[in-house]
């Protein structure tokens, strides 16, 4: 098996009104996270194993500020609209007040239309396999879906590998040895009850060839 540890994987998303965040996958099977968003900073690193690789797509629409982006965009155009066709016939006093009346129309419609953008959720969440919070939440689509659907799948890969290298680790002296050494990861929360089960069965399905537990050695 090749020994190589992996090399690290970055990769960056900005929203509008929500700011950014940066993800690091390093080589010692860490993750790095850094998120930038009015005014603030957040920084924090997991490892890998205590990430589940089971992933979950999350959306949540934000209908109140919605209807008014939409309710006040609309009215916003009408006025508009109605004030460029009265405006030959309009005192100058009544033009001030108009103007002042759209601007305070377009303010609202811009201040519900940021209030959605930033309580919309639509996100690729990622959960601890400790206590099955959200612990990485990736903006679905940005910059781009291609390149999210990327690294969405090669976090996915690099927890199932560093979970494959954690199992490779533990001693093997006997299939009862590795047997309690794979149930030892699911109880230190490594494993789940269903990968524990697909590696035993492995384990109990070549149980005479010598390697690495749930796993067979490479052949030459």
């Amino acid at each position: 098996m090749n020994s190589t540890p992996p090399s690290s994987k970055y990769f960056v998303q900005k929203q509008l009104f929500k700011g950014s965040q940066r993800f690091e996958i390093t080589g010692d099977d860490q993750i790095v996270v850094l998120s930038r968003g009015a005014g603030n900073e957040r920084s924090y690193k997991l490892s890998l194993l205590e990430i589940d690789p089971r992933f979950a797509r999350v959306k949540q629409a934000a209908w109140v500020p919605l209807i008014g982006a939409i309710v006040f965009g609309v009215l916003f155009v009408l006025v508009l609209f109605g004030s460029l066709f009265h405006l030959r016939i309009m005192k100058p006093d009544d033009f001030a007040g108009l103007i002042f009346g759209v601007f305070m129309i377009g303010l609202i419609t811009l201040f519900y239309f940021r209030a959605y953008l930033r309580k919309v959720v639509d996100v690729v969440a990622f959960y601890s396999r400790a206590n099955g919070q959200a612990v990485i939440l990736l903006w679905h689509g940005k910059p781009t879906r291609e390149a999210c659907d990327g690294f969405v799948h090669e976090l996915e890969t690099r927890i199932n590998a560093a979970v494959a290298r954690a199992i490779e680790s533990q001693p093997r002296d006997s299939m009862a040895g590795e047997i309690r050494a794979l149930k030892k990861l699911v109880t230190d929360g490594l494993l789940s009850e269903a990968e524990f089960e697909k590696a035993k069965q492995k384990l109990l399905e070549e149980p005479r060839v010598k390697g690495p537990i749930g796993f067979s050695p490479e052949k030459a």
